[in-house]
């Protein structure tokens, strides 16, 4: 089995088994979104010419069980990347972060929570958007999957919810070139369904 193959089987079991929590029924199933952060690190400083991008995230979120630590998963549609002076770059994914979430404070009405676990990106788009040029296709040139930890607090009033999150990036995403990693911070509000 390859080194990549390995790490996204570790993560999407570690993130399983987070999430499984003695009663699997749905707890809370909603809808999420806003704004993220994002840039890409390199080990050797190579990526240092890099700023922030922002861009937007959102999507689902399931959280199940009704104890004080239960499950959760979503599913976001999220773009990552960074600014340079000439342009910026967009890698547009489909994330599915799998964890567990532990409710630290709650009421009949409102909670706060934190949660975390892995999550895994697959890759919907890479460009290149450049200030005075046309945009640069990069799908030969950046990985189809990403892999990451992500670390997160929220809280719930009635229906609506608040949370950050900071998604660290564990797999290099760079073919051929530097070891580039995504590293991001999202800002989301949301409203449950039920």
């Amino acid at each position: 089995m390859s080194g990549w193959l390995r790490q996204i089987c570790w993560c999407v079991g570690v993130g399983v088994m987070l999430a499984l929590p003695a009663s699997a029924r749905a707890q809370s199933v909603g809808v999420e979104g806003g704004l993220s952060l994002s840039t890409l690190k390199s080990q050797d400083d190579e990526a240092d010419f890099l700023d922030r991008l922002v861009a937007p995230t959102g999507g689902l979120f399931v959280v199940f069980g009704p104890n004080a630590v239960t499950g959760r998963i979503d599913v976001l549609y999220s773009v990552r990347g960074a600014k340079f002076e000439l342009g910026e770059y967009r890698f547009t994914y489909l994330e599915i972060p799998v964890g567990a979430q532990i409710h630290v404070a709650r009421t009949s009405n409102s909670d706060v929570h934190i949660f975390g676990g892995t999550s895994l990106g697959i890759k919907l788009d890479a460009k290149l958007s450049q200030t005075n040029d046309a945009d640069v296709e990069l799908d030969d040139e950046v990985e189809d999957l990403d892999l990451g930890i992500y670390i997160g607090a929220g809280v719930t009033f009635g229906r609506f919810v608040v949370n950050g999150r900071y998604t660290h990036g564990v797999r290099n995403i760079s073919v051929g070139g530097p070891e580039l990693k995504n590293r991001s911070f999202a800002f989301m509000v949301g409203f449950r369904l039920n």
